[in-house]
């Protein structure tokens, strides 16, 4: 029993000599820590320093937990010098401080790279001088580099980056920003309107009907198609030299918002008179293919017919290609057409006048 004793005793001992041998600052009685006056150690990503101000009278040490961190003393001031951090995340280091009798610990905190842009990557601008301001909070150094110096430039302030951008007399002109710094880059683009707007010469491709059988196609025709805007009202276009009658003008409207122009189903486009006097109102018709085939849906004037504005960032160049609306359940918009109608008549296929000037796949690219 005597042995029993002794063995638990020897490990008591050795227990609260293991307790004892790890050190907690936190719980260090105030005559056992070293009075710390003043403490500048929160950095941003930068490379920098700050000073640790202790009082006493006593040689003083000072060690970091980490290489980045790096201290220096003199008298009763330690300066602490930290290394740029390249990284979004921060980090931490631990400062122990001791005069021989005293202890102290600080913790040096360092922030990570700040490198927020927001903003759309591509910006339509008008023809006018103006301003884009793109949210923008940024800690690191970074370059930036203009491909159109010559009409645009940028500043930072606070947290908006401005981008301003010089009146265009002529075509249409596109430029780019892109932003540098060790994180990464990342690209704006500024596609500026001429003061026609989008207005100028295209060059259309689509599929093309062979006689009245909508399921014969030509292959990809190409021709050449001017798109114009009016004079009064800076938001309606006109296709024009699209049609194979001559001098039809076939009407736009064009949404800002959405990037797109689009003309309304069974929009009135022209009257057409022929050699006999009789006249025939010519109408824009959606084409839609579903799993029973292809319809016209001259009789349901909700689906438009829409021409999203894109950019081509490798070429350089605009376009506008007819898209599915997705409006029309189990049907998707592939074309439109161009027909001519009885004057006056209810606007159906019974009443079509036996004129199309159909557009499959209608795509077309700015010259």
């Amino acid at each position: 029993m005597k042995k029993i004793h002794l063995l638990w005793l020897l490990a008591g001992l050795l227990t609260l000599a293991t307790g004892c041998s790890e050190e907690d600052y936190s719980e260090l009685t105030s005559s056992q820590k070293l009075e710390i006056v003043k403490s500048d150690v929160n950095f941003s990503a930068e490379a920098s320093q700050g000073v640790i101000e202790v009082k006493t009278d006593r040689i003083l040490n000072a060690t970091s937990s980490e290489e980045w961190c790096t201290t220096s003393i003199s008298g009763n001031i330690v300066t602490v010098y930290v290394e740029s951090l390249i990284a979004r995340e921060g980090r931490s280091a631990l400062i122990t401080l001791s005069d021989g009798v005293k202890k102290a610990q600080v913790t040096v905190h360092q922030a990570g790279i700040i490198w927020g842009l927001q903003g759309e990557r591509l910006y339509f601008v008008p023809a006018e001088a103006n301003e884009v301001q793109i949210p923008a909070k940024i800690s690191c150094e970074y370059d930036t580099d203009f491909s159109a110096p010559s009409w645009m430039n940028g500043e930072l302030k606070g947290d908006t980056y401005t981008v301003s951008i010089g009146q265009n007399t002529g075509d249409l002109r596109s430029g780019s920003i892109t932003f540098k710094s060790v994180l990464g880059d990342k690209k704006y683009i500024f596609v500026q309107l001429g003061p026609h707007g989008y207005a100028g010469t295209y060059t259309a491709k689509y599929e093309r009907p062979i006689g009245t059988n909508a399921k014969e196609r030509e292959e990809r025709v190409q021709s050449g198609v001017r798109l114009t805007r009016d004079d009064d009202t800076p938001t309606l276009y006109y296709f024009e030299d699209l049609s194979r009658i001559k001098g039809i003008k076939v009407p736009l409207v064009y949404d800002e918002n959405k990037r797109i122009m689009k003309i309304g189903n069974t929009t009135f486009v022209d009257m057409i008179v022929d050699e006999s006097g009789k006249r025939h109102e010519m109408r824009a018709i959606t084409v839609a293919q579903g799993k029973s085939g292809l319809i016209a849906t001259s009789y349901l004037a909700k689906y438009e017919i829409v021409f999203a504005i894109e950019w081509d960032e490798v070429t350089s160049s605009l376009s506008m290609n007819m898209i599915d609306t997705g409006e029309w359940k189990n049907y998707t918009q592939i074309a439109f057409q161009l027909s001519l109608f009885k004057e006056g008549s209810k606007i159906n296929g019974a009443n079509n006048e036996g004129f199309t000037d159909a557009f499959y796949f209608f795509t077309m690219n700015k010259d």
